[in-house]
């Protein structure tokens, strides 16, 4: 029933398109990305997960992506989405309508994005909605699917009118028996169902979720009721990881929590009482848990308390547990501490430390048993190039901790220019690609990041960081010029011109100032020059003494991606913060190897490569050619 909802709601080209799968065959998303294309003569790839589609060999093929909203925010920021795909599927955690309209609809080929919402108990899909292009606000999760019916009940059971807040109820067709061996919360999840219409709806389905109605009978989703949580788009239930670890024979008590106070996302904490001296040391605990959970519901730190705090009736009181990875209130994560022994290590550890948030990382920390990922990893590349110690991301892979990293690093710094590069310099194939697309607007083509600044905060002060972070990134003053050979770009010299403006809202009524600040955003969005600069614009708002500040920065994609992003912002702050402390003069960290030197490094070690002519012939073999069709751009004749 759900693959005939599926092929009644997807075109036939859809459906019979190629679907790139990344979910495992045990987890019940897969019904849907193998069956759908499947059984209306598509075809599917499998990847080991989402990340990975950008290396698959076939990913110029993939039509359709079905993932989860923060897998998609990392393909498109690593620009990993293929050119082909024209739907995208996102589920499994709220969405939120800035990832759609921008990256997701801005993308080239991308025609329609589809928010889908269903707990594993309700197989798949329950619900779903087409969020359009241009919409505004918070998407919705739409609409029952066929053969589904969904509720929105109080406490007592009863239906809510539109607007007001319920826990989401579903029944039909797609309802699980129940849990497998757990009697008593199959009961209370499962639940007779008083608004039966036939035998094949009697029971409903609490899901947790709190939901509402809106005016146009569509649902919006608002958050969980009660301590189920989503990491990575898993649901989890942190009673079953606390279940699996009291079995551990040195735990006495536990309760598991999920934080968002280590790195900024959401991890899984365990804190726990031991049976006896010494604790179990945290290897040990994720060894154990190893063998009864799947690998996304081990908890990311294990904390040793000598007892877990109580309110004064005696429950559970999670507001007083101890923040996790602050080592001077806890004993150590219960790990062992070895020191830093090098310089290197001693590089390495403090940038870890820095990254994760954590007050001390020793040498044989599992960076990833810390709370690290794949792009914490790039936070760290990034720093550790600035402090002259050259990684890359497979090596912090390939070896997870500090002692073993720091036996492959290279150490030295980059030898850079550190004045300013200016002159001409070759595309990217990146920038090949985009002016070949001949976009109807090609200088807007933007990202874009709107801050809430903190009070107190200078304008002029501003503008001078704004001209020191110019000065210091060549990529912002790229110009680019169309010729009888095709378009060129250049460096340009540094000039006392400043893309930044100040705007003065505080006059204006707190309601009219949205308005007034979408309409200016518009506009600065609209004025970037790929020819004549700049490729970026800068605007503070000034929203009055009851409001803080805000920041727009608008800069074009040629000069800017997501990793980008990270390294201006901290070099804003900093420059700004040393501004503020009195300094007379900004001094940003050392210059690593320039946008024009990597042009060139792109150019002459790979266009110019055998790598390259081995690339071509493979294709040219596979296409049954003997050379490049001459409408195809090429390097060289």
């Amino acid at each position: 029933l759900k693959v005939h909802w599926a092929q009644e709601v997807f075109t036939p080209q859809q459906c019979a398109g190629v679907l790139a799968s990344g979910t495992s065959i045990c987890f019940d998303l897969s019904v849907f990305e193998l069956f759908v294309p499947l059984s209306s003569g598509g075809k599917v790839i499998l990847a080991q997960n989402a990340l990975h589609l950008p290396s698959l060999p076939c990913a110029g093929e993939v039509t359709l992506i079905n993932t989860v909203p923060s897998a998609i925010a990392e393909l498109h920021r690593i620009d990993g989405i293929p050119t082909s795909v024209q739907t995208v599927n996102l589920a499994g955690e709220a969405l939120q309508n800035q990832l759609v309209q921008k990256p997701i609809y801005e993308h080239s080929s991308i025609q329609e994005v589809f928010n889908l919402y269903g707990p594993s108990e309700d197989t798949t899909y329950s619900t779903y909605a087409l969020v359009e292009k241009g919409a505004t606000g918070a998407p919705s999760i739409g609409r029952a699917i066929a053969n589904t019916q969904v509720y929105i009940l109080d406490a007592q059971m009863q239906p809510v009118p539109v607007g007001v807040t319920g826990e989401l109820y579903i029944s039909g067709a797609g309802l699980a028996r129940g849990y497998l061996n757990r009697p008593e919360l199959t009961a209370e999840k499962f639940v007779p169902n008083p608004f039966a219409p036939d035998k094949s709806s009697q029971r409903l389905y609490k899901t947790g979720d709190l939901v509402r109605y809106r005016t146009d009978g569509n649902i919006e989703y608002l958050g969980r009721i009660d301590h189920q949580v989503k990491i990575r788009g898993f649901r989890i239930e942190l009673g079953e990881i606390e279940a699996a670890l009291s079995q551990h024979p040195n735990v006495r008590q536990t309760v598991v929590i999920a934080t968002q106070e280590m790195v900024g996302a959401t991890r899984l904490v365990a804190y726990l009482v031991a049976n006896g001296q010494p604790a179990p040391q945290s290897s040990e605990l994720r060894a154990f848990l190893k063998q009864k959970l799947p690998e996304y519901m081990i908890p990311s730190a294990f904390v040793v308390l000598e007892t877990l705090p109580l309110t004064p009736n005696g429950k559970l009181d999670r507001k007083a547990l101890p923040k996790p990875f602050e080592q001077s209130e806890l004993s150590q994560l219960s790990r062992s501490f070895v020191a830093p022994r090098t310089p290197t290590e001693e590089i390495l550890a403090n940038i870890w430390a820095s990254v994760l948030g954590i007050e001390s990382v020793g040498i044989h920390d599992n960076f990833f048993e810390l709370g690290g990922d794949s792009i914490l990893s790039i936070q760290i590349i990034a720093k550790a190039t600035s402090a002259g110690v050259q990684l890359s991301a497979k090596q912090m892979f390939e070896h997870q901790t500090i002692a073993e990293l720091a036996t492959v690093v290279t150490v030295g710094a980059i030898q850079a220019e550190q004045g300013v590069v200016s002159g001409a310099l070759p595309l990217t194939p990146i920038q090949q690609w985009f002016f070949c697309e001949n976009f109807a607007a090609p200088a807007h083509w933007n990202q874009a990041v709107f801050l809430e600044m903190p009070p107190g905060i200078q304008p002029n002060r501003l503008q001078q960081v704004v001209h020191s972070v110019l000065v210091h990134h060549d990529a912002l003053r790229l110009r680019f010029e169309q010729t009888d050979s095709g378009w060129q770009q250049i460096n340009a010299l540094v000039d006392d011109t400043v893309p930044f403006t100040v705007v003065d809202l505080s006059a204006l009524p707190q309601a009219q100032q949205p308005a007034a600040i979408e309409a200016k955003a518009a506009s600065l969005q609209a004025s970037l020059n790929l020819s004549t600069g700049p490729v970026v614009q800068v605007a503070w708002f000034n929203l009055g003494e009851e409001l803080n500040s805000r920041l727009l920065i608008v800069i074009h994609h040629v000069a800017v991606d997501g990793v980008s992003w990270r390294i201006l912002l901290e070099d804003l702050q900093v420059a700004y913060s040393q501004l503020s402390a009195g300094g007379a003069k900004i001094q940003l960290p050392p210059k690593t190897t320039s946008f024009k030197d990597w042009a060139q490094l792109q150019f002459s070690k790979y266009v110019q490569s055998q790598d390259l002519q081995h690339h071509r012939d493979f294709w040219l073999l596979q296409s049954g050619k003997q050379q490049v069709e001459t409408n195809i751009p090429v390097d060289y004749p």
